[in-house]
């Protein structure tokens, strides 16, 4: 009776605790969108990438994308970029891991988030050979492999922005 007890607790608590956290990866993109206006996305995107979004101009162009993976560092967090299309320029407006306080380890957490504090503002092309994020020579096996999942996340959302904006071409030329 008391280990049917323990495995309905159990149970429950991952069950509230899973829709918070997937409530608050939700509130985070929302958060980024801020007025753009988002399409609706397929969850998983890919085998590699959880979440993938895209956000659209008030003419339909998209502009925007918000893609997730859940990384292995210390513990499992979730990496995020933010990318956005300006003037047929991309860029890696951020990478973060909007639930870094998984790691209760203060000392891990901060290795952890230093390398996000070069990944702002970083224009790139999806079409170059050149990396989005250059791997740092300083960086943990668990930072290099952030590192190109956030390589690999932003140049798939500039991708997708782009055959999103080319399949809806028609829309946008006035006639």
């Amino acid at each position: 009776m008391k280990n049917k007890i323990y495995h309905y607790i159990v149970f429950i608590i991952t069950f509230i605790s899973c829709n918070l956290y997937s409530a608050s990866i939700e509130d985070y993109v929302a958060l980024e969108f801020g007025n753009y206006i988002p399409i609706e996305s397929v969850v998983p995107f890919s085998d590699l990438i959880e979440y993938l979004e895209l956000a659209t101009n008030n003419t339909g162009e998209a502009v925007m994308g918000v893609a997730y993976k859940k990384i292995q560092s210390y513990k499992l967090i979730t990496g995020t970029v933010v990318v956005k299309k300006e003037n047929d320029k991309f860029i890696l407006v951020k990478a973060d891991f909007p639930d870094i306080s998984k790691i209760k380890n203060g000392k891990n957490r901060r290795k952890v988030a230093s390398i996000l504090k070069p990944l702002k503002n970083i224009t790139f092309s999806p079409d170059d050979k050149k990396r989005v994020v250059d791997l740092t020579s300083g960086a943990t096996r668990y930072g290099a492999e952030s590192l190109n999942y956030f390589n690999y996340l932003a140049r798939r959302v500039a991708i997708e922005i782009n055959k999103y904006n080319e399949k809806n071409l028609w829309r946008f030329l006035k006639i």
